[in-house]
């Protein structure tokens, strides 16, 4: 399998790293199986360099028309982000992707085929989403860098509370790493604090004078996965908010100090809350801060190891299936109306079924309305109108009765061309025919040089009975029994 998977999520100061992080944990999980490429309005210099490191393509773009430009029906897209509405999902779809949406909110409509939440007790009933879309939800399906998911293999014991370590992502805008640190160096039972901003933290003089002022406190800026692993490895205690770098705490078996500052964490706070297992200061007020700390000194041994280390495997696994579906659409169809017009207009001057038609030349419009209109009130033409399960139109075929003969064509919309399901449209068709027209055969003709059209009507049932020339092209002539004519 050699599938590209676009994954579009962005990073700056207002919204911090969280979303390009945790995708670039997935894309680690599916990497050895997709072509991964990561698109970008803004992203930190170095993320830009992690991407390079696994191997990952990034293309910037200042607009969403040029990301839905880069996209084919053969593709799989991801969204991360609270600006990627229902209206934008649509889009997507319509181009034929498939669409999977990570998300911690559930608070829109999802057009996606699969949503990853990976807060704990999430119910899929909470989404608003479509009778195909499928769930990767809760812990088992946590997204979290190849460096924390080993570590989670990892023993760790913690027989003294001696260490700790602070971190509130790429940005902390509202500076609560000095806040905290100031806190905590007031207790003196411990030897080491670790310290922890991101690329995009305004504050380091402010906190230079903390860390100067304490030898224990030790401070790291900017730092890439595997040190971050490493240090956090290294610490008993982690106070950190309800975000993406909380799950990395828990990789990492940490005791845990944690709340919220930003509405969009608020669930995920809750979430894990409700569960009783960690120290929890609901907005980082100080006497809280001070409460948690001298309540997890006190207390001996860590937590519960919540994660198992396989949700890669899960993950894989989701995406496969996806895959496979995406490849076996099911198709249904009904008889065209005079509301097809215009979508029969599109498919006729499409640049390949004018090639493969006896007439290149383009159609004209006034021509196509006289000829649908004659063709969608004549007794003796059948349009069958395709659709898939996402109610997106796929394709036609038509059987007419021309010199009391039925005769086939068929075209596919051109995003959904390479999937096989051309054969099933003519199965389709023609099995739904011959059960109402008592007609032994049905003709097809098709251009020597159109030999993927060829393909699909022998893999169809059609038998090849010579060449033959129509219109001054040289034609196969292919014929399809009736099941009658068999017995």
């Amino acid at each position: 399998m050699n599938s590209s998977v676009y994954i579009r999520a962005d990073g700056n100061v207002m919204i911090g790293s969280g979303h390009l992080v945790r995708c670039i944990a997935l894309a680690q999980m599916i990497k050895e199986f997709y072509t991964i490429t990561f698109v970008c309005k803004e992203i930190p210099s170095n993320l830009i360099e992690a991407l390079s490191e696994n191997q990952f393509y990034l293309i910037m773009v200042t607009k969403e028309s040029e990301f839905l430009e880069l996209l084919t029906s053969l593709d799989t897209v991801v969204l991360d982000g609270y600006s990627f509405d229902t209206d934008f999902q649509k889009k997507i779809k319509k181009i034929g992707c498939s669409l999977v949406c990570v998300d911690d909110l559930f608070d829109q409509e999802f057009f996606a085929d699969l949503i990853i939440n990976q807060a704990p007790g999430v119910d899929p009933n909470k989404y608003k989403a479509q009778p195909y879309t499928q769930f990767a939800l809760g812990l088992n399906y946590v997204l979290l860098r190849d460096s924390f998911l080993k570590s989670v293999l990892e023993e760790k014991r913690i027989d003294k509370t001696e260490s700790v370590f602070i971190c509130f992502g790429g940005s902390d805008q509202r500076n609560l790493t000095q806040m905290v640190l100031s806190v905590v160096i007031s207790f003196r039972e411990f030897k080491k604090i670790v310290v922890v901003t991101g690329f995009s933290y305004k504050f380091s003089e402010k906190l230079e004078s903390l860390i100067d002022a304490d030898h224990r406190v030790f401070h790291f800026h900017g730092i890439n996965e595997n040190q971050m692993t490493q240090l956090m490895w290294e610490s008993d205690i982690a106070i950190i908010p309800a975000s993406g770098i909380l799950f990395e705490a828990i990789a990492s078996g940490c005791k845990i100090i944690f709340g919220k500052y930003i509405d969009n964490q608020r669930v995920l706070y809750e979430k894990f809350k409700s569960l009783n297992f960690f120290e929890s200061v609901e907005n980082f007020e100080v006497e809280n801060i001070m409460h948690s700390v001298s309540n997890i000194i006190k207390n001996k041994g860590g937590n519960p190891r919540l994660i198992d280390g396989r949700s890669a495997e899960r993950i894989l696994e989701k995406f496969n299936a996806l895959a496979t579906s995406h490849f076996e659409v099911e198709l249904y169809y009904r008889f065209a109306n005079l509301d097809d017009l215009h979508l029969y207009y599109k498919w006729a001057n499409d640049k390949l079924v004018r090639e493969n038609s006896f007439h290149s030349e383009p159609v004209i419009f006034e021509q196509h309305v006289n000829w649908f209109y004659s063709k969608v009130n004549s007794e003796n033409c059948f349009l069958y109108l395709f659709i898939n399960n996402a109610h997106i139109p796929v394709g036609q075929v038509r059987i007419e009765i021309v010199d009391k003969e039925a005769v086939i064509g068929i075209s596919i919309d051109k995003k959904f061309r390479g999937k096989s399901l051309g054969t099933k449209m003519l199965l389709q068709s023609s099995n739904d025919f011959f059960n109402k027209k008592s007609f032994r055969k049905i003709i097809a003709y098709v251009k020597k040089e159109n030999v993927a059209s060829y393909l699909i009507f022998k893999n169809a049932g059609f038998i090849n009975e010579g060449n033959i020339q129509v219109q001054n092209n040289m034609c196969f002539k292919l014929t399809k029994y009736s099941d009658l004519m068999k017995r």
